[in-house]
């Protein structure tokens, strides 16, 4: 890669810290914005879902998983977060942190994008066919619903167990 593509992943590197620090600030604020009490934290199921890919990789794709994960994470976060700052119903604090953060996430996208057109070039024909299979894998890991997540939420919020399993079972007929 360019000199110029090193110092955009530095930079890379730079916003995520700065992200993560202001993710947990506003986590710390959030109980004060909501009578509901705060979730236990969790492990995103594209988390296990990544260590299972692992796992199923020869080791020498190690590398190529992280690239592959990463790429899709950095390119998806952007269009998700696209909405989020103008839904009134969302809480300023939160609007406002998302839509700094969509800022560089824009050009993370551009960069990953960069990435992956590299990375693939550079790529024999049998590393290819792998990475050919791995994306949409990806892409799925970061989409699917997180059923356990959604049910502990309406657990939360007073939903009845009528009301929690047909919201679940909706969700996965529509994502199956």
């Amino acid at each position: 890669m360019s000199e110029q593509a090193g110092r955009e992943a530095r930079l890379i590197v730079t916003d995520e810290s700065h992200h993560a620090y202001v993710a947990i600030e506003l986590i710390k604020r959030i109980p004060g914005f909501s009578e509901l009490p705060p979730l236990a934290p969790s492990q995103p199921p594209f988390l296990r879902g990544l260590e299972e890919l692992e796992k199923s990789l020869p080791t020498e794709f190690a590398d190529d998983l992280l690239i592959a994960f990463v790429a899709i994470s950095e390119t998806l976060i952007t269009s998700i977060l696209r909405g989020i700052p103008r839904d009134p119903r969302v809480v300023s604090a939160v609007r406002n942190t998302v839509r700094d953060h969509g800022i560089d996430e824009t050009r993370h996208h551009s960069y990953f994008v960069y990435v992956v057109h590299q990375h693939w070039a550079s790529s024999a024909p049998d590393r290819r066919e792998i990475l050919a299979s791995l994306y949409p894998k990806l892409i799925r890991l970061f989409l699917d619903p997180n059923i356990d997540l959604c049910r502990a939420w309406l657990l939360e919020a007073g939903s009845t167990r009528t009301m929690r399993k047909s919201f679940c079972e909706t969700t996965i007929r529509q994502n199956g």
